[in-house]
């Protein structure tokens, strides 16, 4: 029970502040792989990482193809920080915060994953990484070739002033070892160990 009320709360928290609001507004299919939040002013991969292909503009979320679907987060980070490069679309692709990912889940589906399946079709139902650290205490990871000296993502904090602040961590910083992802199982938020390899990736940008 404590789990489950772990969860709800952290729903509740990140879910619904102020900032990012939840699914049902003004999306829209741009047909290049890329659907539009114009409400939140995000725009989110249609494909999870590892489907889709070139040809296709990445839309054809059927097709598996390029990297494995789930990594460990320091990949996750990577993985979506080379997109725009990976793409040649030269847009900053970023490992979202938890706020930003929870606000796709769609209370309204009643079947796994909990999300609209005609924007974000061939979604696997499972753990998402968000860029939002938890609060157990570690030390942040080494990532190879950033060149500046810089670690870590976005990091939660909770006002409205700072929701676009993108603060970074320097490497080798004591920090929390954990990060939140978001289960499109069940729809809830928990606590995910940075080093397990099975998280799947969803990456998005702020236009």
């Amino acid at each position: 029970m404590k789990t489950i009320r772990t969860i709800l709360l952290l729903t509740i928290l990140f879910g619904l502040e102020n900032g990012v609001t939840a699914i049902g507004g003004a999306y829209s299919d741009l047909g290049n792989g890329i659907i539009q939040d114009a409400g939140n002013r995000l725009l989110w991969r249609k494909c999870i990482r590892g489907r889709g292909t070139a040809g296709m503009n990445y839309t054809d979320c059927g097709t598996s193809s390029g990297p494995s679907e789930t990594s460990n987060w320091t990949n996750a980070l990577n993985y979506c920080r080379g997109l725009g490069t990976t793409l040649g679309d030269g847009r900053q692709w970023r490992l979202p915060s938890v706020k930003e990912l929870i606000s796709i889940v769609d209370y309204r589906v009643t079947s796994m994953p909990i999300i609209n399946a005609t924007l974000f079709p061939n979604t696997t139902s499972g753990r998402y990484w968000t860029s939002t650290n938890s609060f157990a205490m570690g030390s942040s990871p080494t990532l190879s070739g950033n060149g500046n000296n810089e670690s870590d993502p976005k990091q939660y904090v909770a006002s409205s002033e700072n929701i676009d602040q993108h603060y970074k961590i320097p490497e080798g910083t004591s920090y929390r070892s954990m990060a939140y992802i978001v289960d499109f199982a069940i729809g809830g938020v928990v606590e995910y160990p940075k080093t397990n390899t099975n998280g799947y990736v969803r990456c998005v940008t702020n236009y």
